[in-house]
């Protein structure tokens, strides 16, 4: 009994060895554990900052992508009006040419003598041959003036689809400078947008691989928790079969002890000695007294 009582108590001290190590193991799985959450939480909240923040440059670029492609429109819209200015241009200035006479002064001189003509020959008396020729000047400064009113129109309209195509040509390459600046911005935005994108992506790949350690460690601590838990009772149950032991031995020795007393007891009471009141008690309970 002695030497199983004796097994038990190495039993218990080693594993008293191996929960000592395990409480150390568990403290220490516990602050990692805290440790990597704490890490996990950092980096996935800096990601979700980065993610934000992405989301907002991305919301701007976007609008400047908007912006560039409405200054790409107008700039557009400009040159081509412009473009057709131009041909205009060609077109008036090839009527121009087409003009064989080129009628000397200014409409407004050449209706003046028309209008003094006309006005003499309505209420001026003269010989016929006087009449037909003031009627063949007449006829003359006619065609002049239509052709000086013809060419007038078509300068003046030379020289306001000129004016125009300066203006025009002026706003197309203003909205190709402004274009070209916002292209520029839009640009800037991208490129921050994606290095903040490529950040992001770093830190959410420690945030992963944290989130990895902290599983692994909070499988680890699990285990040890179970194994801890596991040889507490086996320690419990090695101590309750250690004092059954001891309770089982103790009371061996007090049966040995009794039949010794019985013993030496009944020898007496042959020889006729005098019992003590233990083994009177004792010869009086085995009912040989």
């Amino acid at each position: 009994m002695s030497s199983k009582t004796g097994g038990d108590e190495a039993d218990i001290e080693r594993l008293y060895e191996e929960i000592s190590y395990l409480r150390s193991e568990r403290e220490r799985l516990s602050s990692e554990v805290e440790h990597l959450l704490e890490e996990r939480n950092r980096y996935n909240e800096e990601f979700k900052r980065g993610r934000d923040l992405v989301k907002e440059l991305k919301q701007k670029r976007d609008a400047v992508n908007s912006r560039v492609q409405e200054l790409k429109r107008k700039r557009d819209e400009a040159r081509r009006e412009a473009s057709l200015k131009r041909q205009e241009i060609r077109e008036v200035t090839s009527q121009l040419s087409q003009i064989k006479l080129n009628p000397k002064g200014k409409s407004r001189e050449t209706a003046a003598e028309l209008e003094r003509l006309e006005w003499k020959i309505q209420t001026t008396s003269m010989r016929l041959e006087e009449e037909r020729a003031l009627i063949s000047r007449i006829a003359e400064l006619e065609e002049r003036l239509r052709l000086q009113e013809r060419v007038e129109n078509l300068r003046m309209r030379l020289r306001e689809l000129r004016k125009s195509v300066k203006e025009l040509d002026e706003r197309g390459d203003s909205l190709h400078e402004e274009l070209m600046k916002t292209v520029e911005e839009s640009e800037s935005y991208h490129g921050e947008m994606m290095k903040l994108v490529e950040e992001s992506s770093k830190i959410k790949s420690k945030a992963d691989e944290a989130h990895k350690k902290f599983v692994e460690a909070k499988n680890a601590l699990r285990n040890i928790q179970d194994r801890y838990v596991a040889l507490l009772a086996t320690v419990k149950s090695l101590k309750k079969r250690e004092a059954e032991a001891r309770r089982k031995g103790k009371e061996e020795k007090l049966e040995e002890l009794r039949r010794r007393l019985e013993s030496e007891a009944e020898e007496k009471l042959r020889r006729g000695a005098k019992l003590s009141f233990d083994e009177f008690k004792i010869l009086v309970e085995k009912g040989k007294i």
